[in-house]
Parts: structure tokens; sequence; C-alpha cells
């Protein structure tokens, strides 16, 4: 949930931007970050379930492992 939509139902204090304290639901995916954005959210949209490199929930990592700093794509 966005930060407008979070404030329209008045969830904004719990969700909607990442900040220490609230709540997010995040998928790490892997795919090329080259060219504009709209081009890498395209990527993002078409990459599929073999990119998805971890899941959290609720701020709780559920699926994969925590990315190593290192060793990224």
């Amino acid at each position: 949930m966005t930060l407008d939509g979070a404030a329209a139902l008045r969830l904004d204090a719990a969700t909607g931007s990442l900040e220490v304290g609230k709540q997010a639901d995040l998928c790490l995916c892997r795919v090329p970050v080259r060219g504009t954005d709209a081009a890498v959210a395209g990527r993002v949209l078409e990459a599929g379930v073999s990119a998805v490199g971890a899941t959290w929930v609720g701020g709780r990592l559920v699926n994969g492992v925590w990315p190593d700093a290192v060793n990224h794509q």
C-alpha cells in the first residue's frame, strides 16, 4: 500500500512507507536495472517466480534468504 492509499484508509501510522516501526510486505526480485524507471518496473512485472530472491510479510522474512550485500546482482 502506498502512503496516499494508507492515509486515505487512516492506516498511515502503521503502513504506507518504509520507516522504522511500520509494517511492510516486500518482494526482492532479481532483474537488470538498466534503463528508465518504467523499463525496470516492466521487467519486475514480467520477471516471474524464478526472479524472486526473498519475500517479507509484515517485516518478517518468510521465503528465500537475506541478500548478501557483497554478492548482489
